[in-house]
């Protein structure tokens, strides 16, 4: 699966304030999950070794993998990397709405709301909202919002 990014706009500003600026108003976009049932639903279970196979991105935070570090973080035992339950949730979108065509899936942001143990299971619930898929991932285990999101998925692929 892939995650697209989206490019922040060219400016006078620092590129760092620029793309500071874009996730801002990012997140301040992502819409709250509607109070209806979801359209669609995904879940994904994690490995127990899922931290460990996510350094290969390289992220060492040895929050992710040492006990010691994870309680030292308030964790009783390592964390699944963001990059992993984004991953997930975009794999969600993809495979649901973009119909095996990545081009559709046009932007996606997230705000993590909690962490990810290995091993746990992320139930995701989905909801059209016209081009925009809205998502919100909890632990099977712990019933915890870890994720919440949106995604613009383009009907037609675009043409080049």
């Amino acid at each position: 699966f892939f995650l697209m990014i989206r490019r922040p706009p060219r400016s006078t500003q620092s590129r760092s304030s620029a793309a500071s600026d874009v996730y801002k108003r990012q997140v301040e976009q992502i819409p709250n999950p509607p109070q209806r049932k979801a359209d669609k639903e995904f879940v994904a279970t994690t490995n127990d070794n899922q931290a460990i196979i996510y350094r290969l991105n390289g992220d060492t935070n040895p929050l992710h993998i040492d006990p010691d570090m994870a309680e030292m973080g308030g964790f009783n035992k390592p964390i699944i990397h963001g990059l992993c339950t984004y991953g997930l949730a975009a794999r969600g979108v993809y495979e649901l709405f973009c119909d095996g065509d990545v081009n559709k899936l046009r932007e996606i942001s997230g705000r993590f709301t909690s962490h990810v143990f290995p091993g746990e299971t992320v139930h995701f619930d989905y909801w059209v909202e016209g081009p925009i898929v809205i998502f919100s991932g909890k632990t099977v285990e712990r019933g915890k919002e870890v994720l919440r999101g949106a995604a613009t998925i383009l009907r037609a692929s675009p043409k080049l």
